[in-house]
């Protein structure tokens, strides 16, 4: 048997042979996680810098389109993971949602937490805590902000809208996720007639040539 070579984004890595011959494409756990990752870093990376000058924030009809692309993508891989079930994306989404909603919460008391702890070795773990946490934060809430700037509600953006605007995210992600279920679902119920008039004529034409 011939080995099958691995393709890391792969969009038929996983091959499930339909009925009538055809190939599945869908991305695969790996293949997502490494999408959502990669994708919300370069959002990260572009959004980063509102930490050292948040009056630079890019508050301009570019800053909107930027979180709309954000969005989009967010909101079309929650639709996909939920049609396919993907492990690769609900852990993903939660993890990386789950340590930005941690930033967010830390942030409310300005991160009073990791101040005064005794010992060199527990305050250097806390400043590694804190950029790690603020590196989720970059990559999942600051790209929506431009967005509700342009928007004119850049006013209404303080620590605690921000732990807000997290569990609001993950809401709309997971009901997104949910429908996606319920559309693969409801595609599939409505295309087993077809399927099984098709089988039911294929069956027949084998036995006439039999």
């Amino acid at each position: 048997m011939k080995k099958q070579r691995f393709n890391l984004f792969s969009l038929i890595n996983e091959k499930h042979e339909r009925k009538k011959g055809g190939i599945k494409k869908t991305l695969t756990d790996l293949d997502m996680s490494l999408f959502l990752c990669s994708f919300s870093a370069v959002f990260g990376i572009l959004h980063y810098g509102i930490f050292s000058d948040p009056a630079g924030m890019n508050t301009s009809v570019w800053g909107l389109i930027l979180t709309l692309i954000f969005c989009a993508f967010w909101v079309g891989m929650a639709f996909t993971g939920g049609r396919y079930l993907r492990k690769g994306f609900w852990i993903t989404a939660l993890v990386i949602w789950g340590m930005g909603f941690l930033c967010a919460l830390a942030n409310l008391d300005g991160f009073k937490v990791f101040d005064n702890l005794p010992g060199t070795v527990l305050r250097t773990m806390a400043g590694y805590t804190v950029l790690i946490l603020s590196l989720f934060f970059a990559a999942t809430v600051f790209p929506l902000l431009p967005g509700i700037g342009a928007l004119g509600y850049l006013h209404v953006i303080t620590p605690t809208s921000m732990v807000w605007l997290c569990v609001i995210v993950m809401v709309v992600l997971a009901a997104a996720f949910a429908c996606g279920h319920v559309y693969q679902k409801r595609n599939v119920e409505a295309k087993r007639p077809r399927i099984q008039t098709a089988d039911r004529m294929r069956q027949s034409n084998v036995d006439l040539k039999d």
